[in-house]
């Protein structure tokens, strides 16, 4: 199986990689990026290694926000083992705090818990629920980590769906191509080799966009955003 950087490189050719190395790594990260925030959440929870037990932080935070998507929270009804969970539901931090008010008709319960980004903590912005949960009834916190690191030598991304791995070949081609366009316009190289740049990026577009429509319903909102 070709990996990502030679199913780019059979895509717009082996001039790619000229673009300096830091460069590269960006423009692949990007187009991974953007297309984790299109995908439905409960694609992307099927490739989830485990989640993220918040049940013995002493204030219920989840403090590793940064450079993270996150798809989904859930807290358990009770101690019991194979408990059943609730799904917290994602809200304003005003409309947070109205939650934690046990004489508010707004008070969170354990059957309707929620959950809200909490800026200003030590660790920067961080994930609180409410009720916040415990050892007893714990409380997880799901997500996907954005890749920060060079992806051109594996064959997929990990924590990524495999089959959604041809939209990320596209989407960082159409990315270099794109950075490719903008020096000959600043450096104002052949206009003729410009123009057939931007040919191949507008079919690529095409492509990109017929493969994400594999993947993307038509006005879905993915689940905890």
């Amino acid at each position: 199986m070709a990996n990502i950087g030679e199913r780019i490189e059979e895509l717009i050719g082996t001039d790619y990689n000229v673009i300096p190395v830091n460069s590269v790594t960006d423009l692949i990260n990007a187009a991974i990026a953007e297309i984790a925030d299109s995908l439905p959440s409960e694609l992307l929870l099927k490739y989830i290694l485990s989640p993220t037990d918040v049940s013995e932080m002493t204030t219920s935070d989840f403090d590793d926000v940064e450079g993270r998507k996150i798809l989904l929270v859930t807290r358990e009804l009770n101690s019991n083992a194979n408990a059943p969970t609730r799904e917290c539901k994602a809200v304003p931090l005003q409309e947070f705090n109205r939650c934690l008010d046990e004489n508010s008709l707004y008070e969170a319960t354990k059957y309707s818990p929620v959950y809200a980004y909490i800026p200003g903590g030590v660790a920067g912005t961080s994930i609180n629920v409410a009720p916040a949960p415990d050892v007893n009834e714990k409380g997880f916190v799901y997500t996907f980590t954005y890749p920060t690191s060079d992806q051109t030598l594996n064959d997929f991304i990990g924590g990524f769906p495999p089959e959604t791995t041809q939209a990320v070949v596209l989407k960082a081609s159409i990315n270099i191509l794109q950075s490719y366009i903008s020096d000959f316009v600043q450096e104002e190289e052949d206009s003729e080799l410009q123009g057939m740049l931007e040919g191949q990026k507008a079919s690529l577009e095409k492509l990109y966009q017929t493969e994400m429509g594999r993947y993307i319903e038509p006005d879905s909102t993915p689940r905890g955003e």
